[in-house]
């Protein structure tokens, strides 16, 4: 025990040497418990995307998407082609 200013306390965290620095078995589940978090919370922006670049067909069939069987950008052509996209972005825009 070490005293400061008169009063003894006991170390926080033992000093410990590169060899015994390891990780335990809480580390490790806390690891896994974060990676499944994130991971929860990246798929639906993944799946999103992925719907937005796939066929219609094949959304249809399959909504849920983890590897896209075929690549289409006509939502982006429909959209982007689209006279009540840009009054909308004129519109959005004039607001701010």
């Amino acid at each position: 025990m070490k005293k400061l200013n008169g009063l003894e306390h006991l170390p926080l965290r033992r000093k410990t040497s590169n060899a015994n620095n390891r990780l335990g078995t809480i580390d490790w589940v806390i690891l896994v418990i974060l990676v499944l978090f994130a991971l929860m919370i990246i798929f639906p922006f993944y799946n999103a995307f992925l719907i937005s670049i796939s066929p219609q067909r094949i959304v249809d069939e399959n909504p849920l998407l983890l590897v896209p069987k075929e690549l289409s950008l006509e939502a982006y052509k429909y959209v982007l082609t689209n006279k009540l996209f840009g009054m909308a972005l004129r519109l959005r825009w004039s607001y701010l």
